[in-house]
């Protein structure tokens, strides 16, 4: 009971964590909207933390050869995504019942259907435009998109792979190949310029939110199996 109880506090700490960073995502919105702003965007649009944004914007410059990298590697995430989506469907196919599926699988279908949710909000709920056009007039740029849809498949496939990938050696490999991925894509995405420095920070604590909840999530299904394991075992025993 001591360890149950102790397993419980972890679990709702998990949910609090993440909910205290998605607050933090939602204050560092406002400010953006309230602190600093300034037409200095893209055909004079307005932009918040203006003068930090201005001298990052400078400092960087424009790299497009950064940005279409970005791009690429951006597909093999989504690839990745793809992948644990067809794994659902061949569990569904073989095993011929909903519930036999693994409840990770229906954790991760949740968690993406959250990033694209978040996703296709922010096309619509316009913070702040590109800071150069990119030859399709104003485009959205907070949070950056594609730095949130990549760290939060990538990040959750980590999770992941850790579990599936037996072999030590190949778990290693895969796993630095994976942050290596992360690394390279946000970095790009900054020093691309196509960005404001904040789109990429909005982004960053966006993800680390929708990461922290998936996280307390899977932990919970996992605490919630081992009981019902411990339970049916319980009961097969000899009296």
């Amino acid at each position: 009971m001591l360890i149950s109880s102790m397993k419980k506090r972890k679990i709702r700490q998990n949910f609090v964590a993440a909910g205290i960073v998605f607050v933090l995502f939602l204050i560092f919105t406002i400010l953006l909207l309230k602190v600093d702003v300034q037409p200095v965007g893209c055909e004079k649009t307005k932009i918040g933390f203006a003068s930090l944004n201005v001298w990052a914007a400078r400092k960087i410059g424009e790299h497009m050869f950064l940005y279409k990298l970005t791009e690429v590697l951006g597909i093999l995430a989504l690839a990745i995504a793809a992948f644990f989506a067809m794994l659902g469907v061949f569990q569904l196919i073989t095993r011929k019942d909903l519930r036999k599926v693994e409840s990770s699988l229906y954790v991760l279908a949740g968690f993406y259907t959250a990033v694209a949710c978040f996703y296709l909000l922010f096309e619509k709920l316009v913070i702040n435009y590109r800071p150069i056009d990119m030859g399709e007039g104003l485009e959205p740029s907070y949070p950056s998109s594609h730095t949130m849809l990549a760290v939060c498949i990538l990040v959750t496939a980590m999770m992941q792979f850790y579990k599936r990938i037996k072999n030590v050696t190949v778990r290693k490999v895969v796993l630095a190949v994976l942050a290596v991925l992360i690394v390279l894509i946000v970095a790009g995405r900054l020093f691309s310029g196509v960005h404001w420095l904040t789109d990429i920070v909005g982004a960053l604590i966006l993800s680390a939110a929708l990461i922290l909840f998936y996280y307390a999530v899977m932990e919970y299904i996992i605490s919630k199996n081992t009981r019902k394991r411990k339970g049916a075992k319980s009961k097969k025993q000899p009296d």
